[in-house]
């Protein structure tokens, strides 16, 4: 399931090639009304503009991309380092279940 965040990311990189409402409703798999929703809630936030029936994102709307890559990739680290630490304590106690936690946390390593 995706959250808001990545709805709004995901319509403002179709929208780097201007797109018709109808285009971003296919592209993405979300309903009419949804589509509608963010659509308004982009352009109220000068994320998006429309010219000539298409959408396109502005460059505020590429600065939020930007920001939002950033965020994603320390996230991702985040939970890397989160994932590495719970290991290394697991293996220090010493699993009593055969090593299966273990094995979950170290699968990304």
């Amino acid at each position: 399931m995706r959250g808001q965040i990545e709805i709004m990311t995901e319509i403002l990189e179709l929208c780097m090639i201007p797109r018709t409402q109808t285009g971003i409703r296919s592209k993405t798999s979300l309903s009419h009304a949804q589509v509608k929703t963010y659509i308004a809630l982009l352009t109220s936030r000068g994320l998006l503009e429309i010219d000539l029936g298409k959408y396109a994102t502005t460059l505020r709307g590429r600065s939020f991309l930007g920001a939002a890559a950033q965020l994603s990739h320390a996230l991702e680290d985040f939970t890397r380092t989160i994932s590495k630490e719970a290991a290394l304590r697991l293996e220090r106690k010493g699993s009593s279940n055969n090593g299966v936690t273990t094995a979950f946390f170290t699968a990304g390593k």
